[in-house]
């Protein structure tokens, strides 16, 4: 499926695209809330402002380099997805379900993680820099 397929069925109503290869899709700039993206192949994705809040995510493959720059993932469902090296560079996270996650090398750089669940999430080696924690704390990591 591209982005265009993509689009196109979203504003005709549809919210289901769980399971869809989206790889190295480039998407900016529009509301994809609530859509239903679980098991979804989103290797390589740019998403760039897109509002994703309230959106099912879980168990998606992130992996290979996905850029969420300034995405909307406030009360996303992101359970036990692979977001792997993922660049979630001012993302709003606040309210999502993060449980089991793999974050590993993730850039949370500016992100916003109020009230997240990051239950058993891999935080292995992941740039933490002015990012705001579940407790609200902000977490900064100089390891660069």
């Amino acid at each position: 499926m591209n982005k265009d397929e993509l689009i196109r069925g979203y504003q005709a109503g549809q919210r289901d695209f769980s399971g869809v290869d989206l790889n190295g899709v480039a998407i900016s700039n529009v509301d994809l809330s609530a859509i239903n993206l679980s098991h979804a192949n989103l290797g390589g994705a740019n998403l760039h402002r897109v509002n994703l809040s309230y959106a099912n995510l879980s168990h998606a493959n992130f992996m290979g380099g996905a850029d969420f720059d300034q995405v909307n993932l406030s009360y996303a469902n992101l359970a036990s997805a692979n977001l792997n090296g993922a660049d979630l560079t001012d993302a709003k996270l606040c309210h999502a379900n993060l449980e089991e996650a793999d974050l590993s090398y993730a850039d949370l750089s500016y992100a916003n993680l109020r009230d997240t669940n990051l239950r058993n999430a891999n935080l292995t080696d992941v740039h933490f820099c002015n990012t705001i924690m579940p407790d609200g704390r902000v977490r900064n990591d100089n390891s660069d």
